[in-house]
């Protein structure tokens, strides 16, 4: 006796408790993303104007800000918690603080290459920049899901 469930759409037979790809996640775009960014931005600028640190400790503060906060439960900055949105794995899981960094250090690379690696978020299905594509992640809608 088979098990699927009727849905011939679908390839796969469907069972209870599959963890199975979800058909429409919700990926966020190239302008909401940019906000987000912009906001960090406004965040860093703002504590370092109160603190006397020199350009050294602000590119650290920074770096601590964009990798540390993706691999938290609000697996983003305060840019993406503010615009409900969030950064998750190939398996749509929160991502680990290598793989934080490596997203971080792929983001020169987007810049480097004349911000094409960001311009790619406009026009990509999944709306993964070049920086995405190299960590194996994704930006979606906070109540999305990759997989159900």
């Amino acid at each position: 006796m088979n098990n699927n469930m009727g849905s011939s759409n679908n390839n796969y037979d469907y069972q209870p408790g599959m963890i199975y790809r979800n058909p429409n996640p919700e990926f966020v775009g190239f302008w909401v993303r940019l906000l987000a960014v912009l906001i960090d931005c406004v965040i860093l600028e703002i504590l370092t104007w109160f603190s006397p640190f020199n350009w050294v400790a602000e590119w650290i503060l920074g770096f601590i800000y964009f990798t540390l906060l993706p691999c938290t439960a609000w697996q983003g900055t305060v840019g993406k918690l503010i615009l409900s949105v969030k950064i998750v794995d190939e398996e749509g899981e929160k991502i680990s603080y290598l793989r934080s960094i490596g997203r971080y250090l792929a983001v020169y690379v987007s810049a480097i290459i004349l911000c094409i690696g960001f311009i790619m978020i406009a026009f990509n299905e999944k709306k993964r920049g070049l920086h995405d594509l190299m960590a194996g992640t994704y930006v979606i809608k906070k109540e999305s899901k990759l997989y159900e």
